[in-house]
């Protein structure tokens, strides 16, 4: 019953550990962190300063770039909690606990409705060891996005419902300009 995460966390660590067992002389790591973007603030879902239901916004994290050095126009989120993970049920542990700490409200057909878009992130290092002895880094960021909001001209909404609707959708439109 596993959905495309877990699979491809398992299709990963599988290949990473052929790897490992096939050269002794690397390595792999694994990182993960889960973020929701709300009404255009970030939060980090695995952080014990989340309610669901009240939105707290107290807590909203900053997208910054590196403009100098080696990693040049690297994206990251300030204050992001990351966690090393072994294999698909250490993924599956920090799903659960994100998942309960979006932003949910009741709509028409879903009474426990994310108003979020979640971003899970994988980070994948893998060390080698070169021939003339150098370590080798290999980095590759894994991304899952997750949200939309289909806008019911039928129903009234009140003001702050259709701004949190329009929120949602112009957020996802962002987002989809970024992975572009």
């Amino acid at each position: 019953d596993w959905g495309i995460i877990p699979r491809a966390v398992f299709l990963l660590t599988q290949e990473l550990n052929k790897l490992v067992s096939e050269h002794t002389e690397t390595s792999y790591s694994i990182h993960c962190s889960y973020m929701q973007l709300y009404n255009e603030k970030i939060s980090d879902l695995l952080s014990s300063n989340h309610n669901r239901y009240t939105f707290n916004n107290d807590h909203s994290l900053e997208i910054h770039e590196i403009v100098k050095g080696k990693n040049k126009g690297e994206i990251y989120v300030s204050g992001l909690a990351e966690y090393r993970v072994h294999d698909p049920n250490d993924v599956i542990a920090l799903l659960q606990q994100g998942n309960r700490n979006r932003a949910i409200r009741a709509t028409e057909l879903n009474e426990v409705s994310s108003r979020s878009h979640a971003i899970l992130q994988l980070l994948v290092e893998v060390q080698t060891q070169t021939e003339n002895r150098q370590k080798l880094i290999r980095r590759a960021k894994l991304v899952d996005l997750a949200g939309s909001e289909k806008i019911n001209k039928n129903l009234e909404i009140s003001k702050e419902q259709f701004k949190e609707l329009t929120s949602i959708n112009k957020s996802l439109a962002r987002l989809g300009n970024v992975i572009s």
